[in-house]
């Protein structure tokens, strides 16, 4: 069930890692918020 703690804590970890890359990229590349809404990453 998407409800489990398990899949919560999942699901949480996945979206930090990913919050965390973004940021990564953006200090990288210098780009702003057009990256992040453009980003492949997002996919809920």
């Amino acid at each position: 069930a998407v409800n489990s703690p398990e899949d919560r804590t999942r699901w949480e970890a996945r979206g930090t890692a990913a919050a965390r890359m973004r940021r990564l990229m953006r200090e990288d590349l210098g780009v702003g918020p057009l990256a992040e809404r453009h980003s492949p990453l997002i996919d809920e």
